[in-house]
């Protein structure tokens, strides 16, 4: 598709020396141009299959959104560890985990009386002993004011630390996401209206444990 197109030689030959250039021995070299040739592999298979498309993209700003809250102000440790804690891009039934908590991540245009898409029953299945939490952001398309889901990438990546950096391109990439290709048509301005936290139980409970 177009996106792909974008994608030219250079961009993966620079990423294939940025990975090899610690390295001094032959078979350690030829390991590392492996992994990043799978890396782009599984791109080139993810926006072949299932394309982005603006729902994606605003599921993604939801996490993202959130994700930013919890980087701000952390060490590198910590940040690889909340980079750790991202299950999204992996196609989790829960978006985050924390030690014993899940943290399932909406988004939704709607106005009020808010309503939201819950697309499967386990996505608010409890694990065992463990705390599940919904985070709901409410969002409206503002062009004036409202901010991308590229600028929020920007955002996050000023924040993060080198390594973590690093972490956070290749999660986005998983989900065939390479921020400057993404297309300008695919990129509503968001603002936040509000945002619902609840802790799943027998019955719903409002918290604001991350707002």
């Amino acid at each position: 598709n177009n996106y792909s197109r974008l994608v030219n030689k250079n961009r993966i030959f620079e990423d294939i020396y940025e990975m090899v250039k610690p390295e001094v021995t032959y078979p350690r070299i030829f390991d590392k141009v492996i992994v990043v040739l799978k890396k782009w592999e599984h791109f080139f298979e993810r926006v072949s299959t299932n394309p982005l498309s603006k729902i994606i993209l605003q599921g993604l700003f939801g996490e993202l959104l959130f994700l930013q809250k919890m980087l701000m102000l952390r060490g590198e440790k910590q940040q690889i560890q909340i980079l750790d804690g991202w299950h999204g891009t992996d196609y989790s039934k829960k978006d985050f985990q924390y030690q014993r908590d899940f943290i399932e991540i909406k988004t939704s245009l709607k106005k009020k009386p808010y309503s939201i898409r819950i697309s499967s029953d386990t996505q608010l299945e409890k694990p065992a002993n463990d705390r599940l939490f919904l985070c709901c952001y409410m969002l409206e398309v503002d062009k004036q004011l409202g901010k991308t889901i590229k600028t929020l990438i920007e955002e996050i990546q000023e924040i993060l630390l080198d390594y973590p950096k690093t972490i956070f391109k290749e999660k986005l990439m998983k989900i065939g996401v390479i921020s400057d290709l993404l297309d300008p048509e695919m990129l509503e301005p968001y603002i936040i209206n509000d945002i619902l936290v609840y802790e799943i139980k027998g019955d719903f409970l409002l918290l604001d444990v991350f707002v």
